[in-house]
Formats: C-alpha cells, sequence, structure tokens
C-alpha cells in the first residue's frame, strides 16, 4: 500500500518520536485519524486501505465478534505476541499486541491492539480495543478517543 507522510509513527514523519526505533518492529505502523481515513467517507470507505479494501465499520467488528462468540478476544489474538493472558489465535485473525501513541504527549500508551473503525464524526477517532490486562482479560470494546492518538488500521475485503 502507499505510505502516507506526516501523522504516523515509525517513519513517513519528519518527527522522531520517543521510543520510535524499540516500539516499530513491534508495534508497527500507527496512523492519526486523518492520515487513517484520508478522504473516506460512507460510500467509500478506503482511506488508506489499497484498492478493494476498506475501513471497518462498527458493524462490521460487531459481526465478527458475534461470529467468534464467546472468548472472541482469546482467538483473535496472535500466539507468541507479547500477550499476558490468553492468545489461541484460532479465528486466524493475528492480533498483534500494540499501544496506541499520543502525539500530544509524545509517547505511546494503554497498551493493548487497537484498530480503527470508520465513522462520520470527523473530528474524533474511533476504535476496536482487544484489552491485556487482568481484570478486562477477555474484554473487546468501542471507544472513541481525541483526533490526536495514533491507532493500527487493519483493512478488510470490500
Amino acid at each position: 500500500g502507499t505510505i502516507y507522510s506526516g501523522g504516523t509513527v515509525c517513519g513517513g514523519d519528519e518527527t522522531e518520536y520517543e521510543g520510535d526505533s524499540k516500539r516499530c518492529d513491534e508495534f508497527g505502523r500507527l496512523y492519526l485519524r486523518k492520515v487513517a481515513l484520508y478522504k473516506a467517507k460512507a460510500s467509500d470507505r478506503r482511506g488508506i486501505c489499497p484498492d478493494g479494501w476498506v475501513i471497518p465499520k462498527k458493524g462490521d467488528w460487531e459481526n465478527l465478534v458475534e461470529f467468534l462468540g464467546e472468548n472472541a478476544a482469546v482467538k483473535m489474538r496472535k500466539n507468541n505476541a507479547n500477550w499476558l493472558n490468553e492468545a489461541t489465535n484460532t479465528s486466524g485473525f493475528s492480533a498483534l499486541k500494540t499501544c496506541l501513541f499520543s502525539a500530544l504527549l509524545n509517547r505511546y500508551k494503554a497498551c493493548a491492539a487497537f484498530y480503527y473503525y470508520w465513522s462520520s464524526n470527523t473530528t474524533m477517532a474511533y476504535f476496536f480495543r482487544i484489552y491485556d490486562y487482568d481484570e478486562l482479560s477477555n474484554s473487546i470494546n468501542y471507544a472513541n478517543g481525541t483526533s490526536e492518538l495514533m491507532f493500527s488500521v487493519r483493512c478488510i475485503k470490500e
């Protein structure tokens, strides 16, 4: 796919973020909402995804979780990917543990698995999260944050 300059962690930006070189191999590229959803709209959610692929909607994530059933988080986590809790990857989803990145604070925080989902709201970043905390080890949720937060992108086939 195309690599866009600016608004990413792990290259493509003029800024060297704290811990960038150590974390990039582990977490991969993280994007600001404006970059991940570049030119995306309700009729075309491609954003930075290659042709034929789109940024998922919340409903796409909900359908996947419903299909996987009980312990969906365990089934989605890639085993041997530094998860603290059980990871079987029986779904083949291969979720890697990553962190979100705060451009405002210039640091990584809240390690789990975060993926954008498309929303028509242009001022907030909406994301799908697979937790990896003891008390929430099998939890999945949908949330939003400020547009300065950076997350992973998972494209789905149209």
